[in-house]
């Protein structure tokens, strides 16, 4: 067992096969293609584009709402009265 200790002071415990100590390690490749800062995949562009827009508001389930509005930010119909 090998212990780590980060800058903010908290400890990590890892288990590691000794007879690797001290041999290089590929962890992969450093920057995941999930991680990349570019514009995006065009295919993936394209699919946000035609999503149709949703009211998100909060359901008595706690689910986001469902239902297709008009604009970006809109209500439904059921969530466009504020109820006290």
């Amino acid at each position: 067992m090998a212990e780590t200790i980060d800058g903010f002071g908290d400890r990590d415990f890892w288990i590691v096969r000794t007879a690797h100590i001290g041999q290089p390690v590929d962890h992969g490749n450093d920057q995941p293609a999930h991680e990349s800062l570019g514009p995006l995949n065009p295919e993936w562009f394209n699919r946000t584009q035609s999503a149709p827009l949703r009211c998100g508001r909060p359901t008595t389930a706690g689910k986001p709402c469902r239902a297709r509005v008009a604009e970006p930010g809109a209500a439904c119909p059921s969530h466009r009265e504020v109820r006290r």
